[in-house]
């Protein structure tokens, strides 16, 4: 039986103009869980992340320091289907339901002003507009460009490009592909998958058993690698 490593990327730039890269706080992030990874002897037969810039960052700052101590891992591979959902359709859902919502329309045109502004109480908007529009999009009341149920077998069908034969596998992703396959490996309804995402730390570390093409949960949404809580982050 082969273990996977599932990794959310470490904080992005959530107020800046340039979202998927990195802050400097999600580098060391990435860079302390590589360092636990040395501590607790774990070597990966299989590694890949998705194409996103900040899911690479991630993976190439946790493999450094494994680097460093001589540890061997092959070369890292890309897997579109680890990718976050494309930031356009929570938008285009959103833009829908402003016209059926005055209160909604409101909420989202303060939350684009604060987010233009770098403000940080943008943060907790979000989450209240993205809990609705990605309600409404799980349960198929909004499916363009493209439906809820077609992303999740996307995200599962990363299950088949790993390697019969790899046997300690690092993934670096997203928060709702941590969610799919969390929600997945725990036999929850659909419905209960994306609530999850609130919860999924950066550089949170989920573990799953994986045989047959089919995975287990051992922990999910750990981060014994950091120790000091101002390294703690969600977005």
């Amino acid at each position: 039986m082969a273990r996977i490593y599932l990794v959310r990327h470490g904080q992005a730039n959530s107020l800046g103009a340039e979202y998927d890269q990195l802050t400097e706080l999600g580098h060391s992030q990435a860079k302390l869980l590589g360092e636990y990874f040395v501590r607790m002897r774990i070597e990966f037969d299989f590694v890949a992340s998705g194409t996103l810039r900040r899911q690479k960052q991630t993976l190439e700052g946790m493999l450094a320091p494994l680097g460093r101590e001589g540890f061997c891992f092959p070369p890292a591979e890309e897997f579109e289907e680890l990718n976050e959902f494309d930031p356009g359709l929570w938008l285009h859902i959103a833009n829908k339901i402003r016209k059926e919502d005055a209160e909604f329309a409101k909420t989202l045109e303060r939350y684009k002003a604060l987010q233009s502004a770098g403000r940080p109480s943008s943060r907790e908007i979000f989450y209240k507009l993205i809990q609705r529009v990605l309600r409404e999009w799980v349960e198929g009341i909004h499916d363009e460009p493209y439906s809820f149920d077609q992303y999740k077998n996307k995200v599962a069908s990363t299950l088949t490009k790993i390697p019969q034969d790899a046997g300690s596998i690092l993934l670096a992703t997203s928060s709702t592909p941590v969610a799919v396959l969390s929600g997945l490996s725990l036999g929850l309804a659909k419905t209960d998958f994306l609530p999850l995402m609130r919860y999924i730390s950066n550089t949170s570390l989920n573990i799953f058993d994986w045989k047959d093409g089919q995975i287990a949960p051992i922990s999910i949404n750990s981060y014994p690698h950091i120790q000091d809580p101002d390294f703690m982050s969600l977005l």
